[in-house]
């Protein structure tokens, strides 16, 4: 179980990097607008 719950948290952590990577104005907008949702 916990195994799995790091696992979860490794496959998100690789996709926020992704998207970092790919482009960093983005992530900013995607992180602007989740916290306006929130």
């Amino acid at each position: 179980m916990n195994s799995q719950r790091k696992l979860i948290k490794d496959f998100f952590g690789f996709i926020i990097f992704k998207m970092l990577f790919r482009s960093e104005r983005e992530v900013l907008l995607w992180r602007s607008s989740l916290q306006t949702t929130l």
